[in-house]
């Protein structure tokens, strides 16, 4: 799944360069927590062979734990960006409910690509 979170980050980064040309800063912004998840499952590739030397844990529950962690601070992340950028309380809940939503099911996928 490298390649598709590299293709992921690269679309990701093409949305938050067209903000910003748009004078949107504040969406461009908000859109940045989108990259945490997969940024942190290419690390975990080059993390998880590290770690499997220092602990005795499977190197599939670290990746899935690389994967956990990330989706639990992207969602803190949305939430914090959220309520400083965006105005309107409509807004601010769709933002929260799609970002969450993409990266919630990103998660999943990633997940049960490891474990299977």
């Amino acid at each position: 799944m490298l390649i598709e979170c590299s293709a992921i980050i690269i679309i990701i980064l093409g949305v938050f360069f067209i903000f910003l040309r748009q004078k949107k800063g504040d969406y461009a912004i908000c859109i940045v927590p989108l990259l945490l998840l997969p940024f942190a499952h290419i690390a975990g590739e080059a993390i998880v062979p590290l770690l499997g030397k220092v602990t005795a844990a499977n190197p599939e529950d670290l990746r899935i734990a690389i994967d956990a962690t990330a989706l639990m601070g992207a969602c803190l992340l949305f939430g914090s960006l959220g309520q400083l950028r965006i105005k309107s309380k409509k807004a601010r809940r769709f933002y929260f409910g799609l970002c969450s939503g993409f990266t919630v099911i990103l998660s999943w996928i990633l997940i049960f690509n490891t474990t299977s």
